[in-house]
């Protein structure tokens, strides 16, 4: 059983979406390890991209925060602590990956944050979407052309607010903001207002 992630039709044209979708493909095929989601193949079909993706039989940690505030039941810390220790397992490989030559890739996620953080019926924790990930070796563009943050405000580090590049300890900076969130069922940063939020981080 797989999952097929593709570009939506009123992008499919839009040459800066086809590039990221790229790079996440590029990225990603490399990325083998149980604590993130697998790529299993990517190809193109009557000009249209397409990634298959292992499919988790589960729920995002963004839906568990969400159903724990709504029927007010507290996420135990012990499950709270496996699942963030899961992820951190992933992210220091992606973060210590090394091409065919052996030199470190330096792939950094970028978008840490609940919906991206998979928890499989089975207990296994697994990150997902590399889609606005960078090698740091390819130039530390941590933004688009436009000047525009990628990723979500809230769960992000001082040093990707402020737009500056990013190194590992971005990713496990957003890691810890969830791992306060699944404890306390509270948001660390965010506001309604966009500006505050980045102000906060």
């Amino acid at each position: 059983v797989f999952t097929l992630k593709k570009i939506l039709q009123d992008f499919s044209s839009n040459q800066d979406f086809i590039k990221m979708f790229l790079e996440e493909a590029k990225i990603s095929l490399n990325l083998k390890h149980p604590n993130i989601v697998r790529v299993l193949d990517f190809g193109q079909v009557e000009g249209h991209y397409f990634l298959a993706m292992e499919y988790v039989f589960g729920r995002d940690v963004g839906t568990i925060l969400r159903t724990s505030v709504e029927k007010r039941v507290y996420i135990p810390i012990d499950v709270a602590c496996t699942i963030i220790w899961q992820c951190a397992k992933g992210l220091e490989y992606a973060h210590s990956l090394v091409d065919s030559f052996g030199r470190r890739t330096g792939v950094i996620h970028r978008d840490i944050s609940p919906p991206n953080l998979l928890v499989s019926y089975n207990g296994d924790a697994k990150i997902l979407d590399f889609g606005i990930a960078k090698a740091t070796k390819s130039g530390n563009r941590q933004s688009t052309r436009s000047g525009v943050l990628k990723g979500k405000f809230s769960y992000m580090s001082p040093e990707q607010a402020s737009g500056q590049p990013l190194q590992a300890a971005s990713d496990q900076f957003s890691l810890a903001i969830v791992l306060y969130e699944l404890l306390t069922s509270r948001s660390l940063f965010f506001s309604q207002d966009e500006m505050e939020t980045l102000e906060r981080v």
